[in-house]
Formats: structure tokens, sequence, C-alpha cells
């Protein structure tokens, strides 16, 4: 069982001691509630919570129990500070930093547009390391919505992770590095675009090629909107960000698809 682990970044993490706990939802939290028995026996527990379908699994039986209650407490609403105190404990468990837990706890919704426009918002730095990269789902040290884009102690979990997972697996920073680098253009939780090519200014990216949130993790769909930009998008060309929305050309220099405002404010990140 503890091979599995190795190939799960959430799982790792636990495995190593980086998190208390890793939280697993859909379909991953079913694939692992049938393996429930191997995780107990590997020294884990695993508890699911009927109520959200949300599968837990810890280093020990009272932080799942915790978890749970948790969770429980957070999908009941009620006392605002109560919530949100259960969200900032949520966080720390599943091993995010202090400044990014209470950020997301201390936002008055929680829900991906609205903390993702609360994060594209400021204008990204010229540049981030590949490392920070958490948009595609699952698979870089990140898997939790940082308080800020550039976030130092978010830098220096995963680079002590990825250090850790490298000894474990040979080849995984690299593996990583190339998963993770490049220009991503942002415009949601999922509805992002990691390109293959190369920043040509602030607010313009040439690609030859490019990969969506389903290329990671089959089963992740964007926005009905990214979808329409997506169905138009030339598979080579530049990208270009203006103000709310975004436009592509194709090798030609001809506008091919175009994205109007919709929700948060698109963004090229540059990770490096």
């Amino acid at each position: 069982m503890i091979a599995a682990f190795l190939h799960d970044i959430e799982l790792y993490g636990l495995w190593r001691g980086f998190r208390d706990l890793a939280k697993k939802e859909g379909p991953d939290a079913d694939r692992l509630a049938r393996e429930a028995d191997a995780i107990r026996e590997a020294g884990f527990e695993v508890l699911r919570n009927a109520r959200s379908g949300s599968l837990y699994v810890a280093r020990n039986a009272e932080v799942a129990r915790e978890a749970l209650s948790l969770e429980d407490r957070e999908l009941a609403g009620g006392d605002p500070e109560a919530r949100r105190r259960a969200i900032h404990r949520i966080g720390h468990l599943l091993g995010y930093p202090d400044c990014c837990a209470e950020a997301f706890a201390a936002l008055p919704r929680q829900d991906d547009a609205f903390v993702m426009d609360r994060l594209l918002a400021p204008e990204p730095p010229a540049s981030l390391p590949w490392l920070l990269d958490f948009l595609p789902p699952l698979v870089g040290p990140v898997i939790h919505y940082p308080c800020r884009l550039d976030c130092p102690e978010c830098l220096q979990r995963a680079t002590r992770l990825v250090d850790a997972w490298e000894t474990d697996v040979p080849g995984t920073r690299e593996r990583l590095r190339k998963d993770l680098s490049g220009p991503v253009l942002a415009a949601g939780r999922l509805d992002f675009l990691v390109l293959v090519g190369a920043m040509d200014g602030p607010e313009r990216a040439t690609y030859r090629g490019f990969r969506t949130a389903s290329d990671y993790l089959p089963g992740m769909h964007p926005t009905d909107a990214f979808a329409a930009f997506l169905a138009k998008l030339p598979p080579e060309g530049t990208i270009e960000v203006r103000g709310m929305g975004a436009l592509a050309r194709d090798a030609s220099g001809a506008v091919r698809a175009v994205m109007h405002g919709y929700g948060p404010r698109p963004r090229l990140l540059d990770y490096r």
C-alpha cells in the first residue's frame, strides 16, 4: 500500500510527515474507500463523512475524527467565527501554511470562483517559481489555495517536500519541473491553460501547444464560458490578456478565440 503513497502528492506528504491529514473527494474518495483495509494495515486511519462524501486518511483515529467534526461544523454554517476557526484548523491538519489557512478561512466565501477572483486581482509578479504552480490538479507540491501567488512559506514547504520526494523517487523533481514550468493562462480554478511556449511580455505569450485541467486529471471540466474559448483556440499562436478578457491569435495573426470577462480577471502567470 505504501508504494501507492509514493505516487499521490497528498498521501506522500502524509506518509512523510508533512501533514497529519489527507482529504479526498469524488472518484478519488471512492477509490481509497475500496483500499481502506490496506491503508489501515499500513498504519493509517480512514474515515468517510457520510454527509459530504469526503474521505479522510489520517495518521491516527483522533485526527480523522476531528476532521469529520470540523467539516460538519463548517457545513453547518451558524456562528461565522466558529466556522472560520473550523476552516483554519482543517487547513492546519492538511498541512497548509498558517498564512494560507488563515487567509482562506477569513474569506466571506470559500467557493472556487470567489477565491480565484481574490487571488488573481493583484498584479502578479513578473515570474514565479515553478514549485508554486497550484493550478494543475494534484500535480505539484502546493495543493491548496495559497494566500498569494508568491507565498514564501509555500515555497519553503514545497521545496522540502520535493527534496524528500526526489530522494524516495529519483526523477521526481525533473518530472514536476516539466509539468509545472511555463506560461499559464489563469481565469479560474479549472479555467486555465498550461502553455508550451514563452512569455513575450507581461500580458502576451506565444505557444505551440497547451494542456487543460482534464489533461492532468480526467473528468475535471472548465466552466462553459472557458470551454467555449477552448473550442476555438488554435493549436499554436499567441494569447493576450486585455483587461477582463483574453484573445488568441493563430500563427498568421488572425484572432480565433475571444474570452470576455465573466469571472476572475484572467492573468498570464510565468512559472519558471
